[in-house]
């Protein structure tokens, strides 16, 4: 007669949450790539890069002067 091979497996309270991390961050990843795909595909931004593509941005105060002596 056969013996079954003998298996020990221990899943403990960190592991369980860690997949609960991985799937729920899989899910919200899924959803933000899903949204962005969306948004390129049907051609709307929430910017409003389309009612400035065609004028020059300025940049002002500190930022401007980034070299320094």
């Amino acid at each position: 007669m056969r013996q079954a091979a003998m298996t020990l497996a221990y899943l403990d309270a960190g592991t369980g949450s860690m997949v609960l991390q991985v799937l729920l961050g899989g899910i919200a990843a899924v959803g933000v790539g899903g949204r962005v795909l969306w948004q390129r595909l049907s051609g709307r931004r929430k910017d409003g890069a389309e009612a400035a593509e065609g004028t020059e941005t300025t940049v002002s105060g500190n930022e401007a002067s980034s070299e320094t002596t």
